[in-house]
């Protein structure tokens, strides 16, 4: 394409016009459209439980791959053996970041030293 600088009036009219043109029909086509689910499905979320409609969307999200670091991987999962010792430890979030910098303050100063000897 060519330099913007060169267009003639008219060429940057055309442009701005089918610019809202395609503006304006991609709003029209945006409209929310409700889709019906089918009859199946509709049946089963009716006459499910919201319990156990909860109970399998959480084995869904558990068991779905995810992408992380430019693979695929499932989600990690808590040792049964140490989730109940998880549950009584519950840390707040300034906790957890105050340990995590005294950590880096000293590695900080172990690596001072060490550029030091």
């Amino acid at each position: 394409m060519s330099d913007i600088n060169e267009l003639s009036k008219e060429t940057v009219q055309e442009l701005l016009q089918l610019y809202k043109q395609l503006k304006r029909d991609s709003q029209t086509t945006d409209q929310f459209k409700p889709i019906e689910l089918p009859k199946e499905i509709h049946d089963d979320i009716e006459n499910a439980l919201s319990i156990s409609i909860k109970q399998n969307l959480k084995r869904f999200a558990k068991a779905t791959l995810q992408y992380h670091g430019g693979r695929w991987t499932q989600p990690e999962a808590i040792n049964a053996v140490f989730k109940s010792k998880l549950k009584k430890h519950q840390v707040e979030a300034s906790e957890m970041v105050a340990a995590i910098h005294k950590g880096a303050e000293w590695i900080r100063t172990t690596a001072r030293a060490a550029t030091e000897i």
